[in-house]
């Protein structure tokens, strides 16, 4: 048995749609890598501001029942 070959107007016609797709393929990765380039910067740590509220407990009353 002899694998089948396929035929030229298969491969004529499907050349053109595979390059067509790797070009925007390329192209959207080019893009995605050129984004990424700029957005990462170095970023300076966040500096903890003082917090003015404080928080206490409450202690509560005694109930006292009286006869």
């Amino acid at each position: 048995m002899t694998p089948k070959k396929r035929s030229k107007i298969a491969t004529l016609l499907l050349a053109p749609a595979l390059a067509i797709v790797f070009a925007v393929g390329w192209a959207l990765y080019y893009i995605g890598q050129s984004q990424n380039r700029k957005t990462q910067r170095p970023v300076k740590p966040a500096q903890p501001k003082p917090d003015p509220i404080q928080l206490m407990a409450i202690p509560q009353e005694e109930v006292t029942i009286t006869n």
